[in-house]
């Protein structure tokens, strides 16, 4: 229920119980008043008088309730709504496209609007900030991931050249293994560059067969 139609239900009531009230008010006069009127004229009168009364003060309740409902809507109702769109807007968005309205509210509601959006004005300021530090994390692992991968892929190379010459066979197990530790370390820093183009968005896939038996033993041997 909205609180226009709340405000609307409970006006409705209370000018209910005022033609109630009004009613009883001018059948208590003319009980009271009617043994003391001794003529028609004057007991027309007092009936006349009775319903102008009741006329007037039904007239002014009605007024009143108008001008209430009025103020309701006016300095409540719409300030209430306008603060709820913005808000559903800020959900669905995230910025604050909207300062919240405060002038004419009642002090409530304004207090409440002021603060909806120093909160609103923080959570943008901190959405920033995690977004700067994230941009500059992304920076820093593609600058050191570049960095490594030029000296490691000339590490690589020298040991693949030096497992061409005559070696012993301990010699050539160093080797193989210095080889492959290399060919790991390339295959981390790539996975470095990766996030950081999931991270900014430029990330492509690269979807290919590939043997699990091989994979298991990758693994294996980096845990041995």
């Amino acid at each position: 229920m909205t609180i226009r139609l709340f405000m609307a239900a409970l006006l409705s009531g209370v000018f209910l119980l005022t033609i109630g009230a009004i009613s009883v008010i001018g059948l208590f006069l003319r009980t009271q008043l009617s043994p003391l009127v001794t003529n028609l004229e004057t007991s027309t009168s007092l009936q006349m008088a009775v319903l102008q009364i009741s006329a007037v003060s039904l007239l002014v309740s009605i007024v009143l309730l108008l001008f209430v409902f009025w103020a309701v809507g006016r300095y409540i109702a719409d300030p209430v709504r306008k603060i709820t769109n913005i808000m559903e807007a800020f959900t669905a968005s995230g910025t604050l496209s909207e300062v919240p309205p405060s002038k004419g509210m009642p002090k409530e509601l304004k207090k409440f609007s002021t603060e909806f959006a120093a909160f609103a004005q923080k959570v943008e300021e901190a959405h920033t900030h995690d977004v700067e530090i994230s941009r500059v994390k992304s920076d820093f692992i593609s600058t050191a991931a570049h960095q490594l991968r030029t000296p490691l892929t000339g590490i690589r190379w020298a040991l693949e050249a030096l497992e061409l010459e005559p070696l012993t066979e301990e010699q050539k197990a160093l080797v193989a293994s210095a080889r492959e530790k290399s060919h790991q370390l390339v295959s981390v820093v790539g996975t470095l560059l990766d996030i950081s183009s999931i991270e900014s968005g430029k990330y492509k896939y690269d979807l290919k067969p590939s043997d699990l038996n091989e994979l298991v033993d990758e693994v294996a041997r980096d845990f041995a």
